[in-house]
């Protein structure tokens, strides 16, 4: 029992990739740009560990990167039906969701404008489950050190950048950076 569960990288390989994709979610969470990025850190958080197990199976990558689609479809319509009226049931708020970003679709291909705040939570989720699900992959799978740090350090370099309230959110980049340095060596 106690080999299967050794990580042939190091433990401490998986809790700097948990703590990036953290710092990172939590940077974003912080600025309370908008409601319902309070879920962020659960998504990064959950495809990281969806990696990890894909990572150590011996599906092929084709296989492993289809069932992390298909888990990642349905834990995101999970967590982002979380975030709408209890009033309605789960098919409800799924076909509420896929009616919002075919809409949001049909407002893009026109050229009009959307104000559904729902969409950017969507889409920064899909980002975050890619994001914590690439990280394990290229860790524990295929190690490709700089595709795990780059893609999170410049998503947390732009929240940083961009934002202009008076929260400190450099303190951020300062602690990714470094974990980023840590796993790296």
């Amino acid at each position: 029992m106690g080999k299967k569960l050794k990580l042939k990288e190091g433990w401490s390989t998986l809790f700097l990739v948990l703590a990036m994709i953290l710092t990172t979610a939590t940077a974003l969470y912080r600025t309370e740009m908008i409601g319902g990025l309070q879920i962020i850190p659960t998504i990064g958080v959950t495809a990281v560990f969806a990696g990890l197990l894909l990572a150590k199976s011996r599906f092929t990558a084709r296989t492993a990167h289809f069932l992390s689609f298909i888990y990642g479809s349905f834990f995101l319509v999970y967590m982002l039906g979380l975030l709408m009226p209890d009033s309605l049931t789960w098919n409800e708020r799924a076909t509420s969701l896929i009616d919002r970003m075919a809409y949001w679709v049909v407002q893009l291909l026109d050229g009009s404008t959307s104000r559904d705040r729902i969409i950017f939570v969507i889409h920064t989720s899909i980002i975050y489950w890619l994001l914590g699900y690439t990280a394990a992959w290229y860790t524990f799978r295929r190690p490709r050190v700089w595709r795990v740090v780059v893609p999170m350090g410049m998503l947390l370099l732009s929240v940083v950048y961009y934002y202009t309230r008076p929260r400190r959110l450099s303190l951020f980049l300062l602690f990714y950076v470094f974990l980023a340095l840590l796993y790296i060596a």
